[in-house]
């Protein structure tokens, strides 16, 4: 897990190599390909597949996919690899019933919303615990430069 944080590709093969379980899971429930995602390493995401390809298919304790994780922090690169290569479901939720397109947008990252709405079929119109989202109308919007 630790490797994947750094996004040290040599370390991460040297360690699968010798054994290393990818699916060991934190206390949080993430394993290695969670991290991987958040760190947004395409390099990475390629090699923890190829070493074992059922590596996606993991939730952390509050239903977190590392798809949603690689779409809350902005990692379209890893988000495109994901939705090609995964069978993630467009709609999944977490445990408080957000989908991961409602997180995306909610963290400002509109073309990795974008993506997800071209690619994966990702619903603008679904509703939370909280009520139906204005995701659409956020998409809508000019993007504001900072």
């Amino acid at each position: 897990m630790m490797a994947c944080t750094r996004r040290n590709l040599g370390v991460i093969q040297e360690l699968l190599s010798h054994g290393a379980d990818p699916t060991l899971k934190n206390k949080d429930g993430w394993n290695s390909f969670h991290i991987a995602c958040r760190e947004g390493d395409p390099a990475v995401i390629q090699h923890l597949l190829l070493a074992n390809p059922e590596v996606w298919r993991t939730e952390s304790k509050t239903l977190g996919t590392p798809l949603h994780t690689a779409a809350m922090h902005g990692c379209e690169e890893v988000v495109s690899i994901l939705v090609q290569r995964c069978g993630y479901v467009p709609d999944g939720r977490d445990s408080c019933g957000v989908t991961l397109f409602m997180d995306t947008v909610r963290n400002g990252h509109i073309s990795v919303a974008k993506l997800l709405l071209e690619k994966h079929q990702a619903s603008p119109t679904a509703a939370d615990v909280l009520g139906p989202s204005r995701c659409t109308r956020l998409l809508s919007q000019p993007r504001r430069r900072r």
